[in-house]
This record gives structure tokens, C-alpha cells and sequence, in this order.
């Protein structure tokens, strides 16, 4: 676990340089820096790899982990809440690969960079994070039956608190639309958008936004409370046509509950 460590410039509490570190099933709670990676930054080549991390207040200008300098990072099977700073990963010529991650209420914006795909941008349920306890409801997506991958998400499992519906969750109703990350995202033929229904509604909207803000495709489905709703949207608009390279916004929409995502389409 690294915890508390700050920095006057980059790297709250690691800073990396033409090294390969390998991060398992680590912890990253409330680290700082004046400037860019709350928790990690890497530069000069550096790749490191995180597997199976967390990743919880971390606070930094320009994002909680910092890839730069054509590092090549990996990270996967994280969880990356609650980290201030300008989006979650921040990469500046460098490409890591994200994978199996839960990002969720970064102050700046839940964003990544490089390749990722398969990460979940919702509520992790910790059991009682202001008390230091960072175990997971036992309905947590980050467990492995609560999620579309069957995956372990995070350093931390079942913490032994129930489930998060009877009060005891310092976070978010497990009630709201959960919007999984598209799969795969960039894509140039088509993307998979996966939701989990909220309580009490059956109808799933989803609608994709140019960067301009200008509606170009509106997509429906239906399904059980909770259950993974998977709607494929093949990069065209409502008049069949393939839509432009570029940064695309999905907004979806069940019942009262909206969740919105990015798209970014390559040729």
C-alpha cells in the first residue's frame, strides 16, 4: 500500500524512469503531487506494469497516473476512483494499455488514454472508505460475478460488509444505470455498449453525440432490472452513413437515470 506520500513536482508516490516496475495487487490511497501523477508518473521509456491495482484520492493538477515520455505502460484489473487531476490516465507520448480497470468520480473527468478497453466507470461499493476499508460489497461490480468479464477488478475483494442496498455504502445507490466501457473503443467497424439496467425501469436509450454536440444515431433495447444490456453501434448515422473520424459521446438513458461515455472512432 502506498499511502500519504507527496511530491513537489511529479510522481506522488512513485516516479519512474527508463525502468520496467511491476505493480500487483497494490494499493495507491491518497498520494499527491504539485504537478502531474498523483500516484505514479513515468517518463524516458519507462514501462510499468500494474495489474490488480487501486487506485483511491489520489490528487494531482494534470491526473492521478501520469504516462509520459513514450512510456508504454500497462495497467489492468484496477480500480481508479475517486483521483483528482485532469482525467484518470493522462499520456503524453506514450500508449499504455488499460484493461479490466474501474473508473469512477475522478475530479477532472473519468478519461483514459492509450489502448484500453473492457473497464468499468461506476461505482466500485467500498464498504467503508472513511473509515480505511476498502473492501467491496458483496454485490460490487469489481467482484467477479457482477461483472461482463467474470474478472476480479481491483486489489481488495469482498470485504464482509453485504451488500450495498441496505444503507451500509458510503458511495452511490447501486440503483443508478451503470455504463460499462465500449468494447472496443477506438474502433472503425463497430462497438459493443454495454449498461446495467437500474431497479424499476426495462428501457435502455442510448444516443451518440458528435464533438460538436450534434446528435448522429439514437439506439434502444430492453431488458431486466440489473441485468447487462449490450447494444452494438456500427459507426454509421441515422441515414446509414459511416460517420467521420473522431471523438464521439454516448449518452445513455434508463428511466430517470442518464450515464454518459466517450467513442472514438479510427479508419
Amino acid at each position: 500500500t502506498f499511502t500519504g506520500n507527496t511530491a513537489d513536482q511529479n510522481g506522488g508516490a512513485v516516479c519512474t524512469f527508463f525502468a520496467q516496475p511491476t505493480f500487483d495487487r497494490c494499493m495507491f490511497i491518497d498520494n499527491s503531487a504539485v504537478n502531474l501523477g498523483g500516484a505514479i508518473m513515468a517518463g524516458a521509456n519507462a514501462t510499468p506494469a500494474l495489474d490488480t491495482c487501486t487506485f483511491v484520492e489520489n490528487v494531482a493538477v494534470n491526473g492521478a497516473v501520469m504516462f509520459a515520455s513514450q512510456s508504454p505502460g500497462l495497467v489492468t484489473n484496477s480500480i481508479m476512483a475517486f483521483n483528482n487531476g485532469g482525467g484518470t490516465v493522462t499520456c503524453a507520448d506514450s500508449a499504455p494499455e488499460i484493461t479490466h480497470c474501474c473508473v469512477f468520480e475522478n475530479v477532472g473527468g473519468d478519461s483514459l488514454c492509450g489502448s484500453y478497453h473492457d473497464n468499468l466507470f461506476t461505482n466500485p461499493l467500498f464498504c467503508h472508505p472513511v473509515q480505511g476499508d476498502y473492501g467491496l460489497h458483496d454485490d460490487s461490480p469489481c467482484l467477479p460475478g457482477y461483472n461482463p468479464w467474470s474478472e476480479q477488478i481491483g486489489a481488495i475483494g469482498s470485504g464482509g460488509c453485504g451488500t450495498g442496498v441496505d444503507g451500509e455504502s458510503d458511495e452511490l445507490s447501486i440503483d443508478a444505470l451503470v455504463l460499462h466501457s465500449p468494447t472496443p473503443n477506438p474502433f472503425s467497424h463497430s462497438t459493443t455498449i454495454s449498461c446495467a439496467l437500474p431497479r424499476g425501469t426495462d428501457e435502455l436509450e442510448l444516443t451518440i453525440y458528435s464533438a460538436s454536440g450534434r446528435c448522429v444515431r439514437t439506439l434502444t433495447g430492453s431488458g431486466g432490472a440489473g441485468e447487462v444490456r449490450q447494444l452494438v453501434w456500427d459507426g454509421r448515422d441515422e441515414r446509414g452513413e459511416k460517420v467521420a473520424s473522431g471523438v464521439y459521446f454516448v449518452r445513455a438513458r434508463s428511466g430517470t437515470e442518464t450515464a454518459s461515455g466517450k467513442l472514438i472512432v479510427v479508419k
